[in-house]
């Protein structure tokens, strides 16, 4: 099967509540707070043709950056980006062709996301170096980030985060088939980013197996391994597997598995992710 039949799939599966957070308004990123400190501050950045909306609040290092999955919106770290903003600056924003972000021509690979991030804190004056944390798709963007630009990342928090290897072994199960009419409806009413991303998969999906080798970092990634959002049987099975497998191969990853929340854990768990990106941000600060 091709890797857009697998992501048809995959976001079937894995990629309940997306819409959720798409479908909040993105503006409560930047809604008051009681601390002067914890007040947002919206940009709009010119990475070479066209501009990403980023929002930035929160003082101190290191940055740390959030990275949304395929077709969600900013809301979905409403429920997390005010704590993490009280230990130190963190940047949320829309990649090219999602929300208030302008469309961008080419293929939507992880480099020329990875690229364009890149650009975008450079011109924003954010320095490194960086916590990146990336759900479901954006976890494969930001293992792109980190092998592209290894010594601007001090950490990474990958969020039940798309695994090339999944993909790989799930085309051989047969419930891969299950909602591919459905999802494929779902991408052609999808934003333009979307639409570019999902085109762009099967580069994608190379360009996150050559992502080799990675910074010496603290990693941790959190699995949903819930049948909250209808997910079930060998796929959520190989799911899991296929997360735990990638952890116990990469040097300085650790594994938190919930079966509380789905795949959007920041949305329904996010104490879950305010904690790991604690744990590294100290561990961070502490070594400097």
């Amino acid at each position: 099967m091709s890797g857009r039949g697998a992501l048809i799939l995959a976001l079937a599966l894995f990629a309940a509540g997306a819409a959720r957070g798409q479908d909040r308004d993105s503006a409560s990123a930047a809604a008051p707070a009681t601390d002067t400190s914890m007040l947002a501050d919206t940009l709009m950045v010119d990475v070479g043709g066209h501009r990403l909306r980023m929002i930035a609040a929160g003082r101190g290092t290191p940055t740390v950056v959030l990275e949304t999955g395929l077709g969600s919106g900013l809301g979905d770290w409403d429920t997390v980006r005010p704590a993490i903003a009280r230990l130190t600056r963190v940047i949320a924003y829309e990649r090219a062709g999602y929300g208030a972000s302008e469309a961008a021509p080419g293929p939507r690979t992880a480099r020329r996301v990875a690229a364009e991030l890149h650009e975008a804190l450079a011109r924003a004056n954010v320095p490194p170096p960086y916590v990146l944390v990336g759900h479901s798709l954006g976890g494969a963007f930001v293992r792109v980030y980190a092998a592209m630009y290894p010594r601007e990342v001090a950490g990474l928090v990958l969020i039940d985060p798309a695994m090339e290897e999944f993909y790989r072994r799930a085309a051989e199960l047969p419930e891969w088939k299950a909602a591919e009419a459905d999802q494929r409806q779902r991408m052609a009413q999808g934003s333009l980013g979307e639409r570019g991303e999902w085109l762009a998969w099967d580069s994608t999906m190379a360009q996150l197996r050559a992502a080799h080798p990675l910074p010496a970092v603290p990693i941790t990634m959190l699995t949903s391994m819930s049948t909250a959002d209808g997910r079930g049987g060998e796929l959520l099975r190989l799911w899991g597997e296929v997360q735990s497998e990638w952890v116990r191969q990469t040097p300085g990853a650790k594994q938190i598995v919930t079966t509380r929340s789905g795949h959007c854990i920041q949305c329904e768990e996010p104490q879950l992710v305010i904690d790991a990106v604690r744990e590294i941000v100290n561990a961070v600060t502490s070594r400097r």
